[in-house]
């Protein structure tokens, strides 16, 4: 992973970026969203991307990250939270992409500063753009962003957040690709030099721990990590690597997708499984369809463990997924928002 960490200045003019001829794409607030009267954002939501930013899915919400858990997430934080939801004032996603999640989030949680990271300067710049180009009153909102790993951009800045979201990948980085090579960012991690739990390491939630690890010296008294993760790995996994770290774990949120890009990320985890990881799992979409038809968007632990043992027999590993999928079936995978804070007196 990178080391650059570079801290951009709040309302910063986008550079660069703005002068590329970028590809562009148009979603509405209110049905691509779900929300169901926006007051921050305008009714198109026009954005910009560049080769780097991973392409929000306009005309499949069912595929779309932002869609089907960011905005979600952020309506079931506001229900379960009012409180807290209502005296937010600084939010950080982290990965940010075309900033859509954080557009999201201008929206249902209106925070006072809204910050951003990735990769990729020029992702950064643009979505910054795009942030700025879709709000109603640009100047509502105090943006900061930066450039590199996870939190480190905003070391040595003072910055604390009330709450922080991230949506990371998880496959290992091929040795014949690099992380400057179009969209690798939005799927692959390269190795990661931090000390991080067996069980991390074993269901390729590296960068999640390595957040939360970074995390830790962020976050406002009270502060809370909104983590989102592809459920393609028992949620028990996911919630012991929590406390492996020292951070408390609830699920905010169980739900389901389609898999975008089903050849690069099934045969990723197929990889990965077949190297000693895992195990993996996905499902039909239409077994997950049937499954979730009916049941609440906000699933507590218990509940969200009683569903996934209710789907067992429907799981395919990821090499039998990726040959449903060459033969034309639809593959998804159930996703997980998780909700955690560091514990006591760690």
């Amino acid at each position: 992973m990178s080391d650059a960490a570079d801290l951009l200045i709040a309302n910063d003019s986008p550079s660069e970026a703005s002068t590329l001829d970028l590809a562009s794409v148009e979603v509405s607030a209110k049905s691509f969203l779900g929300l169901a009267q926006p007051s921050c954002l305008t009714e198109t939501l026009r954005l910009r991307l560049t080769d780097q930013c991973y392409l929000p899915k306009a005309d499949a919400p069912l595929r779309d990250w932002v869609a089907r858990v960011a905005c979600p997430a952020f309506l079931a934080y506001r229900r379960k939270h009012p409180e807290a939801a209502a005296a937010l004032r600084r939010f950080c996603t982290i990965g940010t992409g075309a900033g859509l999640d954080a557009l999201a989030a201008a929206e249902v949680l209106k925070p006072a500063m809204i910050a951003v990271t990735d990769l990729h300067r020029a992702v950064v710049d643009q979505a910054m753009a795009n942030v700025l180009a879709n709000l109603k009153r640009p100047d509502s909102v105090i943006l900061r962003s930066g450039v590199g790993d996870l939190l480190a951009p905003f070391a040595g800045s003072g910055l604390s957040f009330d709450l922080i979201y991230e949506n990371l990948p998880n496959i290992p980085l091929p040795a014949d690709i690099s992380l400057e090579d179009g969209q690798a960012s939005s799927s692959f991690i390269a190795p990661r030099r931090e000390a991080l739990p067996p069980l991390a390491r074993d269901f390729l939630l590296d960068l999640h721990v390595a957040f939360l690890l970074q995390a830790r010296g962020f976050l406002s008294p009270g502060g809370r990590v909104l983590c989102s993760i592809g459920g393609r790995l028992p949620l028990r996994a996911m919630l012991h690597s929590f406390a492996a770290v020292d951070f408390s774990a609830e699920i905010l949120l169980y739900s389901w997708k389609i898999q975008s890009e089903p050849e690069e990320v099934i045969g990723g985890y197929a990889e990965a499984q077949s190297n000693g990881r895992g195990p993996f799992h996905f499902y039909l979409a239409e077994d997950l369809d049937a499954a979730f038809a009916g049941a609440a968007p906000v699933q507590s632990t218990s509940e969200a463990l009683a569903l996934e043992s209710a789907l067992a027999p429907k799981r395919i590993d990821p090499a039998s997924a990726l040959k449903l999928h060459r033969a034309g079936r639809t593959i998804g995978h159930t996703t997980v928002v998780i909700e955690g804070r560091p514990t006591a007196g760690s």
